[in-house]
């Protein structure tokens, strides 16, 4: 059993909880209202997250078969360089008149290194094309003693010779001798071929000039050697045309072996004396 007094309390205590809950209805509201729109936000990123995953396995396909691609294009092109190269060799070996003396006597056919040095019928171009093969490491050397005029100081060589082996330091050792000798062409007014040689001999690398000499004054195949043939008596005489073809090219290569055998030997013994 309630009194008065106890109803009365009791309605006073709900009248104020509902007074409580009416004001915390709109802050609960937007609470929610917040909460619901964040989760729609987040259903919204996980549905672009999936498309975008999609996409990156789309462009990882895309990007596979672009590298086979290009592996099968770089193949062609190294194949087309190749033959193009190979055509250019025949080219030049058909076009020159002393192929065969220069087969013979294992002397170089290539063109020329670049075009900053003239002509290949320039002596000192075919001399320094010589020098660029044969010259290695002493390169330095040969450049600290070429001359110069006007005259160029030893502080100004030494910072050409270091440039030199920056800007060519992932190139061929030739390029670094050709640079280095385009440069004394280019400051030395007044470069000539003894220049050229007589440095060397200051250096001590006779045997490039004895090189130089036989690229300039190569030894010519005497006529008669094709006399000197001997033709068995079993050939037919309208074979005998093509077997002397024949035994001279293999006199040819077999003189190319021997060459380069004694080249490989002189070098074999720089290097020991050094």
């Amino acid at each position: 059993d309630f009194s008065p007094d106890d109803y009365n309390e009791t309605y006073d205590m709900l009248t104020e909880e509902i007074r409580y809950v009416r004001d915390r209805m709109p802050l609960v509201k937007r609470q929610l209202a917040a909460a619901e729109h964040k989760l729609e936000w987040m259903s919204e990123k996980k549905h672009a997250s999936r498309k975008i995953e999609k996409e990156v396995k789309r462009l990882k396909q895309e990007l596979k078969q672009a590298k086979v691609e290009r592996q099968q294009r770089e193949s062609e092109f190294t194949e087309l360089e190749n033959a193009l190269e190979v055509a250019r060799r025949i080219h030049r070996y058909k076009t020159s008149t002393d192929a065969a003396e220069k087969i013979y006597f294992c002397l170089p056919m290539g063109p020329k290194q670049s075009q900053v040095l003239g002509s290949l019928d320039d002596k000192m171009t075919k001399s320094i094309g010589v020098v660029c093969r044969e010259i290695d490491q002493d390169w330095m050397l040969l450049y600290r003693t070429l001359p110069f005029y006007p005259q160029r100081g030893s502080e100004t060589i030494e910072k050409d010779i270091a440039s030199v082996n920056m800007e060519s330091a992932r190139g061929p050792k030739e390029g670094r001798a050709l640079e280095a000798l385009t440069r004394w062409r280019r400051h030395h007014t007044r470069a000539k071929f003894d220049d050229l040689i007589e440095a060397l001999k200051k250096i001590k690398r006779h045997d490039i000039v004895a090189e130089i000499n036989k690229v300039l004054n190569p030894p010519r195949l005497m006529e008669d050697e094709e006399q000197e043939i001997y033709v068995p008596p079993s050939v037919a005489p309208e074979l005998v045309p093509f077997y002397k073809e024949l035994e001279r090219y293999d006199q040819l290569r077999k003189a190319h072996k021997n060459r380069r055998k004694s080249v490989t030997q002189h070098k074999t013994a720089q290097k020991q004396k050094s």
